[in-house]
């Protein structure tokens, strides 16, 4: 008798039901028609339109926001060193304002502008993202923590703050919506990142959407993310995707 199939994880090998075969075949097929290669870089005749840059900020208007203030200037160690010590030095109860800010300011935040000639200006920031376009967004959803309220609230770069969307504890959405992910359980704040995909559209057309997702798996800030705070990322055709 053979061995009973399983996954990775150890778990019983389901078959792909006719849905899930499908959306497998339509990412293959965009996969294959969205490739580079001499042929279609030639061909293609894209070109972007300065006068329609997208704006590189979120913005919501008319809602309360809570400052973050910037350690200065680095945490003065080895990057290697602060990974290597991560566990020992930041358990679950150590969460607040203060490692929420950190690991906001330090792994999304802004590093510095550069204006051109043309007037253009082009912002930087602390993760690498392809033509400066950071289509990556970033919220905060807690239950009440020391310095900040239970709240969906909204990262906004320029300026280091937080903008509070809604109150009360809505992580019971996410855990819904990740299928129940530990990560998401058992955490006090999740991490939740979404994209916009017209600032990487504009200038990467249909592979615009391959680079929403590069540019997620760039902006996780995994060394910075102390324990404590799990993660949700979108967008997927699914929903939210705990990981």
């Amino acid at each position: 008798m053979s061995a009973e199939r399983r996954s990775a994880a150890g778990e019983p090998h389901v078959p792909p039901t006719a849905p899930q075969i499908q959306e497998i075949q339509e990412v293959l097929a965009y996969h294959e028609a969205t490739k580079h290669s001499p042929e279609s870089i030639r061909r293609s005749r894209w070109a972007m339109d300065w006068s329609n840059k997208p704006y590189p900020f979120k913005r919501y208007v008319g809602l309360p926001r809570i400052g973050l203030e910037r350690e200065a200037p680095t945490p003065g160690r080895p990057a290697l060193e602060a990974i290597a010590r991560l566990e020992a030095e930041s358990p679950v109860t150590a969460v607040g304002l203060g490692a929420i800010t950190r690991l906001l300011t330090w792994g999304a935040g802004l590093r510095h502008a550069v204006r051109h000639p043309d007037g253009q200006t082009f912002f930087f920031r602390t993760y690498a993202s392809a033509g400066a376009l950071y289509p990556v967004e970033v919220y905060i959803v807690c239950g009440e923590l020391d310095g900040l309220g239970a709240g969906v609230y909204h990262y906004l770069p320029h300026g280091d703050q937080l903008v509070r969307l809604r109150e009360g504890d809505h992580r019971p959405s996410l855990v819904r919506a990740s299928a129940e992910d530990p990560a998401v359980v058992h955490s006090p704040v999740v991490l939740a990142l979404t994209g916009i995909p017209w600032r990487t559209a504009w200038k990467y057309a249909e592979r615009g959407y391959r680079h929403l997702f590069w540019e997620r798996g760039d902006d996780r800030g995994e060394p910075a993310r102390p324990r404590g705070i799990g993660r949700c990322a979108g967008p997927g055709r699914g929903g939210v995707r705990g990981s």
